[in-house]
């Protein structure tokens, strides 16, 4: 199944929204239940099918959103991956991961994870924590810093002065991984 694209009004709280999640997972099924959720609590959401178009997405919506919410295991692009492009090209962005294999994820602070399956309120709770806090408050280590740096230095902005964050997503699979 390709890629999916929706964006959905959102339930209004007092005639405004709570913000805009994008909402990426290559799971048809989990987008559904989870946009159904978010959009009761008066969030407006947008789809992705994977990691790929979200950078997409994320690009065309510089500084429109309020939080990704990911999941970390897809083909193309994983939501780790991305989680780490959008850390250090829109670093103010709140990332969320989920995930049904807690068991082969490696823990990172600056990335909170919700294990599958979640309940409404687990997802509304981890949402709402996430946007109070930058993927970014805590400080990396310092390879993590350098790792940065360097895809900083070797991802150039295309046409329009953008960044292609897709081209750094592969950038930053050729940079050698930091020492734990």
């Amino acid at each position: 199944m390709g890629p999916s694209y929706f964006s959905s009004a959102p339930k209004a709280l007092n005639g405004r929204a709570r913000g805009l999640v994008l909402l990426v997972d290559d799971e048809e099924k989990v987008r559904w239940v989870a946009r159904r959720v978010l959009e009761a609590d008066g969030w407006e959401v947008l789809e992705a099918g994977d990691g790929q178009a979200a950078l997409q997405l994320i690009g065309e919506r510089e500084g429109r959103l309020n939080l990704v919410v990911t999941d970390l295991n897809m083909p193309r692009v994983s939501g780790r991956e991305l989680a780490e492009v959008v850390s250090v090209f829109h670093p103010g962005l709140p990332v969320l991961g989920i995930t049904g294999f807690l068991s082969g994820v490696s823990h990172d602070r600056r990335l909170p994870i919700l294990p599958k399956p979640f309940t409404a309120g687990a997802l509304l709770h981890a949402v709402r924590m996430a946007c109070g806090v930058s993927i970014r408050l805590q400080t990396p280590r310092r390879e993590n810093r350098a790792r940065a740096r360097r895809l900083r230095e070797l991802t150039h902005a295309g046409p329009g002065s953008r960044v292609d964050l897709v081209q750094a997503v592969h950038t930053l699979r050729d940079l050698p991984e930091p020492d734990e």
